[in-house]
């Protein structure tokens, strides 16, 4: 039986008297969401507290830091775009209240007399809602220019009385509702709602009041799950928390203070088997309730009903919450058919909401129809692996249009295993021969002027891609609300010892990707064939780095970025040797000098974030030490020019702690110094 899983968030800092700071409560723990999200490819939903960002864009005027917070959030927001997740509206309008605390770098929101938006005047509620919906679009517009805003969840869940938003939901065009959770209550003097009279269905449609159900009705609430949690199971919880905060020092990312609320007397709820929201035996399905205590009656839950819904928030979750998380998609998926896009899962639990979804599947049969791949595989000397090569290719499950091989003036007997393999498959293969040794980047530019696909796939000849390489990577573009332009994938490494490594790309900012070369080879990516000709091609200059260098361009010209975790390809490292190896020294300067131009091309646009920031001075700081080995005094000029005023650089694989304690005591020549003596000295008593 087809199983629904809904997985949402909001995306807001802390709402009381100490907001947090944007890194801790929003853009860390939502990196870590987007890793797990996609190892599933979970079509995530993320309420964007907007009215924070309408305040923050005011401040932003007057404070650098405020600039750069709204930055980091635009930029990743973006990327959830890209990754095929849904960004909404979240209102809470006590912000409007806010008092930013520039020496603490947060916000403080004691005054709630706003909290509700029920409680704005007239031109208040037109403001915000107005402001919400178009600084999302802005946002999303900007990756995705066809995106449509057609969901909301109330701030606090206060969605009653409705007749306060029935008006903006109409003009907006917004159909889908997230806010109620089945059976609840709470009357404070912040949150308020009452939806123990909710029907108790996973989808119902209503007109007016939220918890009266209407068939014919406009709108359709898609609400939160609620789970039972037994005694013994919540005191199991408890104690397992306080080990984890005591004992392993995991707690929430965010370190934000949340508004503490004042129950007002008098109030019932329309129905008495309702339980209200501070009693801890009912809970919202929730990713930081998740713990491995409550992971039997989650999974339990799941599996005696066909629905499941999660609101989480970023801010409040621990490692062992995402742990968990992990684990409990890991499970469900391996263990049933699931759907996660809630316009599907309206579509089928609700019959008349069907034509919706042939419309989506028709375009989405329709595309796959149109999606074209092209392989160009560039060839010099290969004879001992070009078949395994060009069989890899013919055998995929979703065949290319064509396979090119362009021969760079080989020597030994690939050109006639290429002629032999095309008088098998006739039709199949195109062989172009080069009239010198050009090099493997004038070699791909030919290909690529003669391929007919929407996307390329740059193939090299000693490399082996498993059967459904191309059919998933399709799979991966199709889900995508806005075709990605670069699909990064993840890959094995054959190395002549037989040894195997896995390089798996987690979804990542694309230019934080960029700068930690963390954005895949040329063999387990696939181009877009538009951006790869706006971007001019492959450099035929460049000695290395090359790959980087055309994601580079591409990006430049607007190319969207998506990252997959399968693995579909096997690169194999060859006797030869590379470029690389031969020569350290103008490669490492020739890595700086990309990630150096990326930084300049993006300090230019004003889209230097915090992410990037870090990104480019850890990743320039390592390339600067391993340069420092073969040419010290190129590596102390370029330290000079590119590290010095920027900061401490962060501890990575490369730079050790103790490494930077040297570095702060004794600077870069000296760290590097005495670093080595630290090395020779151990490997003298070894």
């Amino acid at each position: 039986m087809k199983k629904y899983l809904l997985i949402t968030f909001d995306y807001e800092l802390f709402l009381g008297p100490r907001s947090g700071i944007v890194k801790e409560c929003l853009i860390e723990p939502t990196e870590e969401i987007r890793k797990i999200l996609s190892k599933q490819q979970v079509h995530g939903i993320f309420f964007v507290d907007t009215t924070y960002l309408i305040t923050l864009e005011k401040y932003s005027e007057k404070y650098e830091a405020c600039r750069k917070d709204l930055e980091a959030i635009k930029t990743q927001l973006q990327q959830l775009v890209s990754d095929g997740h849904y960004i909404f509206p979240h209102i809470h309008p006590h912000w409007l209240d806010a008092k930013y605390l520039e020496n603490e770098h947060q916000f403080t929101l004691q005054d709630i007399s706003r909290y509700r938006f029920h409680k704005l005047q007239q031109d208040e509620k037109d403001y915000l809602f107005n402001e919400s919906i178009e600084a999302l679009l802005k946002i999303a517009r900007e990756v995705n220019p066809h995106y449509k805003i057609d969901g909301y969840r109330a701030g606090g869940w206060s969605l009653q009385p409705f007749e306060d938003y029935k008006p903006y939901f109409e003009k907006f065009g917004i159909r889908y509702d997230f806010s109620v959770m089945n059976g609840m209550y709470q009357f404070s003097n912040a949150q308020f709602f009452d939806f123990s009279a909710a029907p108790r269905k996973p989808v119902y449609r209503f007109s007016g009041e939220v918890t009266t159900e209407d068939t014919k009705g406009p709108f359709l609430e898609m609400g939160s799950s609620v789970i039972k949690i037994p005694r013994t199971v919540f005191m199991a919880h408890r104690l397992h928390n306080r080990f984890l905060v005591r004992m392993r020092k995991d707690h929430t990312y965010g370190r934000g203070v949340g508004q503490q609320s004042q129950p007002l007397p008098g109030f019932k709820p329309a129905n008495i088997e309702g339980f209200p929201n501070t009693r801890k035996l009912h809970e919202a399905a929730s990713a930081e309730l998740l713990s491995v205590a409550k992971m039997p009656s989650y999974l339990n839950y799941f599996r005696e009903n066909q629905y499941i819904c999660f609101v989480s928030h970023p801010k409040m979750l621990s490692n062992h919450n995402l742990k968990m998380l992990e684990h409990f998609l890991d499970k469900v998926f391996e263990e049933h058919d699931i759907e996660t896009d809630f316009h599907i899962i309206a579509g089928q639990i609700e019959p008349s909401l069907e034509s919706d979804i042939r419309e989506i599947e028709k375009r989405k049969s329709r595309v796959k129809r149109d999606l074209k791949i092209s392989v160009v595989i560039p060839c010099y000397n290969v004879a001992a692996y070009i078949e395994e090569a060009l069989r890899s290719v013919i055998l995929q499950t979703h065949p290319p249009i064509e396979i090119i091989c362009v021969d760079d003036h080989s020597s030994d007997e690939t050109i006639a295993i290429i002629q032999k393999l095309q008088k098998e498959f006739p039709d199949r293969i195109t062989l172009m021969i080069n009239d010198a040794n050009r090099g493997a980047t004038y070699t791909r530019n030919r290909g690529l002027a003669i391929a007919k696909g929407d996307y390329i796939q740059f193939f090299d000849a000693d490399d082996i891609m498993h059967p459904e390489k191309l059919e998933h990577h399709m799979h991966c573009i199709l889900d995508s609300f806005r075709l990605p332009d670069i699909m990064v994938g993840s890959c094995d490494k054959l190395f002549i010892n037989g040894f195997v490594k896995k390089y798996i790309y987690f979804p990542k900012e694309q230019w934080s990707a960029l700068m930690e070369a963390k954005m895949g080879t040329t063999s387990s990516n696939l181009f877009s064939r538009t951006k790869l000709i706006e971007a001019n091609g492959w450099s035929e200059t460049l000695k290395s780095s090359q790959e980087y260098d055309l994601m580079f361009r591409m990006m430049q010209h607007g190319a969207v970025v998506k990252f997959d975790q399968r693995i579909v390809s096997t690169n194999r490292e060859r006797p030869s040797g590379s470029i690389t190896k031969a020569n350290p020294t103008e490669n490492w300067k020739r890595y700086i000098d990309l990630r150096n131009r990326a930084y300049k091309y993006l300090k230019e646009k004003n889209k230097i974030t915090p992410e990037i920031e870090k990104s480019y001075l850890n990743c320039i700081f390592d390339a600067i030490r391993i340069l420092y080995k073969y040419d010290p005094t190129e590596a102390k000029r370029l330290h000079k020019e590119y590290v010095n005023g920027k900061g401490i650089p962060g501890e990575t694989t490369s730079t050790t702690k103790r490494y930077l304690t040297f570095y702060k005591l004794l600077g870069f020549r000296g760290a590097e110094l005495l670093s080595n003596i630290v090395k020779k000295t151990n490997q003298l008593v070894d």
